[in-house]
Formats: C-alpha cells, structure tokens, sequence
C-alpha cells in the first residue's frame, strides 16, 4: 500500500467512528478532540502532493533540474564545483531543491 493509500483507509475509520457516534462508545473529551486532531491531520497530508524527487542522488536532482532548467530558461549550465556559474541559475537551482524537498549535499 502506498502512504496515501494508507492514510485514506485511516482516514475512513476514524471518520466511520465520528459518523456512527464513535460506535457506542463513550469517549471523553480528550479522546474525542484526539480522533479530530488525528482527521484533521491526515486531510492535510493527503492534500499535500507527492515529492517524486526524494531520495534522488546530488547528480540524479542535477539531471532532472537541468533538464527543467533548459526548457525554461536559456542561461548555460555551466557548472562551478557543486554549484552553478551564473548566479541566477544557483539560486534556481536552491529553490527547486527547496521546492522539491530536496537537501542540498555541499560536496
């Protein structure tokens, strides 16, 4: 099962619980803000979309910038170490990273 997959079904067990009055059970105040905290949590990482760039090597993210960079903008690539040249294509460079939950690795 995926994360989202996973969540939906939590998400409909604890909602099921809401709908049916949490199924007869008395549940104190603390238990019930709980299971709303524990909704209201999964909404938003279900909202959130998936980073397909995560756990990608420094040089796999390089490839995919690049290859976005040149189909947006036309600065050269050049690279300078682990960074680039041109310093408007660094700092795109730190902010698709950024974008894409990607940590910079400074080698």
């Amino acid at each position: 099962m995926t994360k989202d997959e996973v969540l939906r079904l939590a998400f409909e067990a604890l909602d099921a619980l809401c709908i049916n009055d949490y199924s007869g059970y008395e549940l104190g105040k603390r238990d019930a803000h709980l299971v709303d905290n524990a909704l209201t949590a999964i909404k938003e990482a279900l909202a959130q979309p998936e980073r397909e760039f995560v756990g990608l090597t420094d040089e796999e993210a390089r490839v995919k910038f690049e290859s976005w960079h040149k189909a947006e903008y036309v600065q050269p690539l050049e690279r300078y170490g682990h960074t680039y040249k041109n310093m408007h294509v660094r700092n795109r460079w730190q902010g698709w990273l950024a974008a894409n939950g990607i940590k910079e690795k400074n080698t």
